[in-house]
């Protein structure tokens, strides 16, 4: 991918500079970015094009107003190949290691030896949410090490973090968790479970062509010469319905999608690749994070929100591309895999790619009521239908494991 190269070539190029990069603001940051990162199988560092994409592309005003932090999550950083690389002190405001008491960091040298993910995954992400929290930035972006993000992206982010917080309606809702910089379409197809709802519609369509044929024969006697009872039958039982199964295999992304915007997504959001958070929320959800002490993060946030009834945002377009093929669990060639695909080839944003990476500003500006962000608006607010989790189209699907590939 093109963003992926011009990130490369970012650090690569602050490798053999002999001069720092920026300048550290004295001031809180407008933005922290906390990336937990441990060494991949295979040599394959994604964090490099994380780092160099969120970088690349930014003036220098909007580089001071970033605190970005990098946490080498292993017990011996040396064991992470970026530890001792040039850039990444050139690059990085923070390089953060495990600060802990003794008897904490032989428990985190039990997790990381046994490969007891859940439980470490947790305290990595907490760790880092906290030390973020510390520098006093109005937003915390949590990312994974295997994003790049688009060009641009930091204005955006911006923007649509102003714009959730406006449209937050305070009083009425207990505030906003997060707002999603990732999201895959592939979770955002027919639910299985509200088939009801889509039979119901469905024989509303055939009910609407038999009243709209049987009323048209009654006004005039020319149609009553060609609506027969035959054609009527036809009509509405053979091609009505045949519209609306070709309607379905379309796939919901296709026929339905999500127009471009900042948008409210309550249910199947995924994954933990890129998230906002609102700085307030932030000491409740490391508080519910470290009372649950292990599992998935992405799924323990999910159920914060829904327990404490938070008010969930996605920007689309996403803002970040999930790039990794690889877990940096091993392999996870689970009961999710499909497709002759692991389950990280298959965490894909379609809508990512339609971002053009030779023009800066690739969505027209748009006006935002209310709006107190200094950057122009590149948004504006939908609220499309819920989505659901069972599919793309089978060709959505099979395109998903092609893009897959070639990241």
């Amino acid at each position: 991918m093109q963003r992926q190269h011009q990130a490369e070539s970012f650090v690569a190029a602050a490798n053999v500079s002999s001069s720092p990069s920026f300048e550290h603001a004295e001031k809180p940051p407008v933005v922290c970015i906390g990336i937990s990162t441990i060494a991949r199988l295979g040599g394959n560092q994604y964090v490099r094009s994380t780092i160099g994409s969120l970088l690349d592309g930014l003036s220098n005003e909007e580089r001071q107003s970033i605190h970005l932090i990098t946490f080498i999550a292993h017990t011996n950083p040396a064991d992470h190949p970026i530890f001792h690389e040039q850039w990444i002190d050139k690059l990085v405001d923070t390089v953060l290691t495990y600060n802990v008491s003794q008897s904490q960091f032989r428990h985190l040298e039990y997790l990381e030896n046994g490969k007891y993910f859940q439980e470490k995954s947790v305290f990595d992400y907490t760790y880092t949410l906290r030390k973020c929290h510390d520098t006093g930035a109005r937003w915390i972006v949590m990312l994974e090490d295997d994003v790049i993000a688009t060009e641009g992206w930091y204005s955006r982010a911006l923007q649509a973090a102003d714009q959730a917080d406006d449209a937050t309606h305070v009083g009425l809702t207990p505030g906003w968790l997060y707002l999603r910089l990732f999201y895959t379409e592939e979770f955002l197809g027919w639910n299985a479970e509200e088939w009801p709802h889509y039979l119901a519609w469905s024989g509303l369509f055939v009910l609407g062509a038999l009243v709209i044929l049987v009323t048209a024969r009654r006004q005039t006697q020319y149609m009553q010469k060609r609506v027969s009872n035959q054609t009527i039958a036809i009509a509405c039982g053979v091609c009505v319905p045949a519209c609306i199964v070709l309607y379905f295999l379309a796939g919901r992304c296709s026929v339905q999608p999500v127009s471009p915007g900042v948008f409210e997504m309550p249910k199947f959001g995924c994954c933990s690749q890129g998230l906002l958070f609102n700085r307030d929320m932030v000491p409740r959800t490391i508080g519910y994070l470290q009372a649950r002490k292990e599992g998935q993060i992405d799924s323990m946030i999910e159920d914060l929100a829904d327990e404490e009834s938070f008010v969930r945002w996605a920007v689309s377009p996403s803002l970040l591309q999930h790039v990794g093929r690889k877990s940096s669990r091993g392999d996870d060639y689970g009961p999710q895999a499909k497709y002759q695909r692991s389950v990280a080839e298959k965490i894909w944003s379609f809508g990512f790619e339609t971002y053009n990476s030779k023009k800066r500003k690739i969505m027209p500006p748009l006006p935002l009521s209310g709006s107190r962000s200094a950057f122009e608006s590149f948004f504006k607010t939908s609220h499309p239908p819920e989505r659901s989790s069972y599919s793309l189209s089978f060709f959505g699907r099979l395109l998903a494991g092609d893009m897959a590939t070639s990241s």
